[in-house]
């Protein structure tokens, strides 16, 4: 009987250390641009915050946003890749596309100033010919 009840109480344990292992947030993989030293300055993330995270991130709920780009991820991609979505990112906030018209309609706090659209600009833009030096 001693047995039986080590033996259960050794599955249930094992059990209770599976279960909190799945229950674990996924991580993922580092790439190879861990080594790049890329950063977002505390100025340029709080615009990042204000005017972007709700949209592109990775628990976003708006996958078409998500699928364009993921902040919260920009670190994980190749310098080619990186370098191509921030001069991408430059791009679109300098032809005032982002944030859309239709969130600012609903979240018109988001809305992007020339001065801040202009650091989010430079950053990309300095950032990028960071890389490509």
């Amino acid at each position: 009987m001693k047995r039986v009840t080590l033996f259960i109480l050794a599955i249930f344990v094992g059990l209770l250390f599976i279960g909190a292992s799945l229950n674990q947030p996924k991580q993922h993989p580092i790439s190879s641009t861990q080594d790049t030293g890329f950063e977002i300055p505390q100025d340029v993330q709080e615009i990042i915050d204000n005017s972007c995270m709700g949209c592109h991130k990775s628990d976003s709920k708006n996958d078409k946003a998500k699928k364009k780009l993921m902040f919260d991820r920009l670190g994980e991609l190749t310098k080619a890749r990186l370098v191509g979505k921030l001069t991408e990112i430059s791009e679109i906030v300098n032809k005032g596309d982002m944030p859309p018209k239709k969130v600012l309609d609903e979240y018109p706090d988001m809305a992007l100033t020339n001065e801040t659209a202009k650091i989010i600009s430079d950053w990309a833009d300095n950032q990028a010919n960071s890389y490509l030096k």
